[in-house]
């Protein structure tokens, strides 16, 4: 029996609840619907022409998706930052959109009190704390969530909130098109997932936990492009923060103009690194031509690769697959390292310390 096929241990395993909230992605999703079906933002918000999201780690994923899938539909520039201050062009015609899992990320405050002062259109989500509290106080609407479907209580695992609100609300704001057929390929795409890729499901025919097999030990670099961009910087983000293992994202076809003359030194690096190639039968020809030779580089350079292709058929149900598989991956790995995938220790004791001065 391979060593990931021990159901009983990967029950013990999970006493932080982090497997629950990677199969709870389809409940996290549903409540934002059901929480946002008569949500109506008022006037104030007509006539904006720029947007500003503000999110830092988990809480600015949502945007990382959203911008890879939706930035054709959106006509107005956007932005993510990750960081204290807004950018100079940010006015009265500017949304800003925050975003804080815990209502009390201080670089999500900076730009609050930052687009005020530009008197920017402002709006929000996060399950409460400052955030929510300073809202309330100065009539800014948006979204506060009970994140009951994260049992883990981690932010990062809080996909379905952070990225669906992020879908919803725009929306709501007229900047895309969403409906039902597009959240019911959301929902399938997850509950399928979750199938193919949990605990049940034996190494021979899951991908996630060969994937996990091959990259103990080694340095994983995520590759992904067009609208699966934010996918995989979010398999990246969890690589980190779940199973404490380094990783990194690369996007085609920038990935082509530097990368591949970065893979020789230092001497045996090649014997550390281990790619996995999203890729997708919605990419445009060129890109798809760009995998293919890419491909050949790493095997010509002798450095190991999976290629992950989504089952899903729609754009938005590729995204989903790969975000339960990233999940996934990023779970089983912290459990082939012998760690807690839930507290981020290092990320604490830096809040703490910063806290002091």
């Amino acid at each position: 029996m391979f060593r990931l096929d021990d159901t009983d241990e990967l029950k013990k395993f999970n006493n932080s609840h982090l497997a629950d909230s990677i199969r709870g992605l389809d409940k996290q999703v549903e409540q934002v619907f059901e929480d946002l079906k008569s949500f109506e933002y008022s006037e104030k918000y007509n006539g904006i022409k720029k947007i500003v999201v503000c999110g830092m780690g988990g809480s600015g994923l949502g945007m990382r998706v959203f911008q890879s899938v939706f930035s054709e539909q959106v006509k107005i520039s956007m932005e993510l930052v990750n960081g204290y201050v807004l950018p100079n062009y940010v006015d009265s015609e500017t949304l800003v959109m925050l975003c804080s899992y815990s209502g009390s990320t201080e670089e999500v405050l900076s730009c609050l009190m930052d687009a005020q002062k530009r008197n920017a259109v402002i709006s929000y989500f996060c399950a409460g704390g400052e955030l929510a509290d300073r809202a309330s106080n100065i009539g800014l609407e948006g979204y506060v969530f009970d994140p009951k479907n994260n049992p883990s209580n981690q932010p990062r695992m809080g996909l379905g909130y952070a990225i669906t609100a992020q879908i919803v609300l725009f929306a709501k704001l007229g900047f895309i098109e969403f409906g039902e057929e597009e959240k019911e390929s959301i929902l399938n795409a997850i509950k399928e997932s979750n199938l193919r890729f949990g605990e049940l499901m034996p190494t021979e025919n899951n991908q996630a936990k060969k994937v996990a097999l091959e990259i103990l030990d080694r340095q994983a670099s995520i590759v992904g492009a067009e609208h699966l961009r934010g996918s995989a910087w979010v398999m990246r983000n969890q690589i980190h923060e779940n199973a404490k293992n380094y990783a990194n994202a690369y996007f085609l076809p920038e990935l082509n103009h530097h990368l591949l003359e970065g893979l020789g030194f230092p001497e045996g690096i090649w014997e550390k690194l281990y790619f996995v190639l999203l890729e997708s039968e919605n990419f445009s020809k060129r890109i798809k031509q760009r995998f293919e030779i890419t491909r050949k580089v790493l095997h010509k350079q002798s450095i190991e690769y999976a290629v992950f292709v989504p089952d899903q058929k729609s754009v938005l149900g590729e995204i989903y697959e790969v975000l339960i598989f990233g999940s996934w991956v990023s779970y089983y790995l912290a459990y082939l390292n012998g760690i807690d995938p839930a507290p981020i220790p290092f990320v604490d004791f830096f809040k703490e310390e910063l806290g002091k001065l």
